[in-house]
């Protein structure tokens, strides 16, 4: 009986070694951030993972209405970060962003808006919905306690609004 109970035992840890590495798909989001610093003007941060396994190709597709100048790039363990200034004619709100080849991939990217007002916007993109049209309610983050600030939830995904909220995100 003892070397039946020792050959399970190792079967079984061969099992899970190879569940453990079927696992192993990585999947790396991505990263946008936009901060209004004036009328229709943006602070622009944006995080594309890199140096994983398989190279990632994102990339966000901006409104027409708005102008990029960036400041520059930096390659990070993890991430090549871009920066700027983004440039909206009358404002973000409304306005649909994209993220580029995220369909084709597993990852998700998360988009963070902070309003002059206060207002704190977050989206989570997925490669089967890889848009969102700002200014509307938010996506993907709940308190354990209840939605976070003054929004409301709807029922077909935990989406908020949130009011000057740093819990949420």
């Amino acid at each position: 009986m003892r070397p039946l109970g020792a050959l399970l035992l190792a079967a079984g840890l061969v099992l899970a070694a190879g569940a453990r590495t079927a696992d192993a798909h990585e999947s790396r989001p991505g990263f946008l951030e936009l901060r209004e610093t004036g009328a229709g003007t943006y602070s622009f941060l944006w995080k594309k993972p890199s140096g994983g396994e398989v190279e990632i190709y994102i990339a966000p597709i901006l409104p027409k209405e708005c102008r990029l100048a960036t400041s520059g790039q930096q390659l990070t363990p993890g991430a090549l970060i871009v920066r700027g200034t983004l440039r909206c004619e009358g404002g973000i709100q409304g306005k649909t962003l994209a993220i580029d080849g995220l369909e084709s991939t597993i990852s998700d990217v998360i988009i963070r808006v902070h309003h002059a007002d206060g207002r704190l916007e977050s989206h989570v993109l997925k490669p089967v919905n890889p848009s969102v049209t700002l200014g509307g309610t938010t996506s993907g983050w709940e308190r354990a306690s209840g939605t976070c600030g003054s929004g409301s939830s709807t029922s077909s995904s935990a989406s908020i609004t949130c009011s000057s909220c740093s819990a949420c995100c």
